[in-house]
């Protein structure tokens, strides 16, 4: 079928109608549409990148295509605008090295002061800061203590374990009741019965979070140099020195990862990517796997 245009082509003029196609999988918002124009050469000049459509100002074009002749010194080429796509996520499965927890520190060991009766348990009182939450409440924990007979002579080492009912101060924490008698008892340590760990690589569920930018347009982002790369965390020891085990005096600590992994929090595995999506407008891709 011909087409016929009246004027003398001096401006563009579209000749077509809006071609949308949405370039991700049941994403309806992320649209990108495609128009032909004519134009006369002499009078033809690209649009800047990042232009408005008329019709659709959320739509920034992000391409032009080469022009083709149609005669009488008329050229005929397609624009593509596109909006922001809107953040998604993606699934894949993932080499991630899990962070190690470092011997000494992963049963975050304390002294024991004294062990006294309470009602359905006992209350222990340890020499320091034994780190420990309300979020710790029903963790299990591992006293050591030594039993002697009735002229105090040591007989054996015990090592029972039990679990956290209350936490009253920074050095008092409530376990669950066993049977020793007390009395008979020289006190330890206290520790969560928690099995230390070297770094270990397993192949894990991850979560590509996708987030798009148009520098001038996104909020608070003027060039691409501003466009935030997200990093995993880096685990400092208390020298400065980066590590890939956690501890009692790491930065962040063991204490800070156990909050992560109870509250089953994803964290960044690897740096984001940045790459050039479609004209002036930038994809990043940043991946997180839950913390375990």
């Amino acid at each position: 079928m011909s087409h016929f245009y009246s004027g003398d082509f001096a401006v563009a003029v579209a000749v077509s109608g809006r071609v949308a196609t949405y370039p991700f999988p049941g994403d309806r918002v992320s649209r990108v549409f495609a128009q032909d124009f004519m134009q006369r050469l002499a009078d033809f000049e690209s649009l800047a990148l990042d232009t408005p459509n008329d019709d659709d100002p959320n739509a920034y074009l992000v391409d032009e295509s080469e022009v083709t002749p149609v005669g009488g010194g008329v050229v005929q080429w397609t624009r593509t605008w596109a909006h922001v796509p809107r953040s998604r996520r993606e699934v894949q499965t993932f080499s991630h090295t899990i962070p190690g927890i470092d011997t000494a520190s992963s049963f975050l060991l304390r002294a024991i002061v004294s062990v006294v009766s309470i009602a359905g348990g006992r209350r222990v009182t340890t020499t320091g800061a034994h780190l420990w939450t309300a979020d710790d409440i029903g963790e299990l924990v591992s006293i050591s203590y030594w039993v002697k007979d009735e002229s105090e002579q040591i007989l054996f080492q015990r090592l029972i374990t039990t679990t956290i009912t209350a936490i009253h101060s920074t050095t008092e924490v409530d376990v669950g009741y066993w049977n020793e008698p007390l009395p008979v008892a020289t006190w330890n340590n206290i520790s969560l019965a928690q099995v230390a760990r070297q770094p270990i690589q397993r192949v894990v569920t991850s979560w590509v979070h996708v987030d798009y930018f148009l520098p001038g347009v996104s909020p608070g982002i003027k060039n691409e140099s501003q466009i935030p790369i997200l990093q995993p965390s880096i685990i400092f020891d208390s020298s400065g020195n980066a590590t890939n085990s956690y501890g009692e005096f790491t930065t962040p600590s063991v204490v800070d990862y156990r909050a992560l992994v109870r509250a089953k929090s994803l964290i960044v595995v690897e740096p984001s990517s940045l790459r050039r999506w479609s004209g002036n407008i930038f994809e990043r891709a940043t991946r997180y796997t839950i913390a375990i």
